[in-house]
């Protein structure tokens, strides 16, 4: 099923009311979380609606460094895979636990001086997801401009994420969820 996820104006620049309460009850928001995948359908609006709200204050938390935030939604045993194109930027091929993904985010922040990425749709794959957006940042060393298209597949597991691949294309994230390209592009 696929999701419109569409910011209006900027990326958050701060913890919305729903974020001061998930990181106020982390516990209860992960039940609810677990519990909303669990029952509803990909086909739900109320599903849709969670997706589309998870994904726009994650994306936004990311660049922000809001850990607490982020690992609300992440196992502790979350494994986070690196694209090819970033390891000959000194990138390890993928990152492990709560700890890994601030080291992950860290270096990434260390070479992009600012950097957001933008949700644009999200297929919900049952227990994983799959989300297209764009990435655009600036880099730190030479001060250019980047922007691309950006595709994370996230595998689910109790409603949080265990496994978190992004890719620098849409197609690399589609195939990597076993879907055609050209199906999911906009007409």
């Amino acid at each position: 099923m696929v999701t419109r996820v569409v910011f209006d104006g900027p990326v958050p620049a701060e913890r919305s009311l729903t974020d001061r309460l998930t990181v106020r009850f982390p516990r209860f928001a992960r039940v609810l979380l677990s519990a909303g995948i669990r029952v509803t359908s990909p086909r739900s609006g109320i599903r849709r609606d969670g997706l589309r709200r998870v994904l726009r204050s994650g994306w936004a938390a990311a660049p922000r460094k809001d850990w607490e935030l982020m690992f609300v939604r992440y196992s502790r045993d979350v494994v986070w895979e690196i694209p090819e194109e970033f390891r000959t930027l000194g990138f390890a091929d993928s990152y492990h636990g709560h700890p890994g993904l601030v080291d992950g985010l860290e270096r990434f922040s260390e070479a992009f001086e600012s950097w957001e990425i933008r949700p644009d749709r999200a297929l919900d794959l049952g227990d994983r997801v799959l989300a297209l957006g764009s990435f655009r940042g600036r880099a730190r060393a030479s001060g250019v401009e980047w922007q691309q298209e950006f595709s994370q597949l996230v595998e689910l597991e109790n409603g949080l994420v265990v496994r978190d691949r992004f890719f620098y294309s849409w197609e690399q994230g589609l195939r990597a969820a076993g879907l055609e390209p050209d199906d999911y592009r906009p007409a």
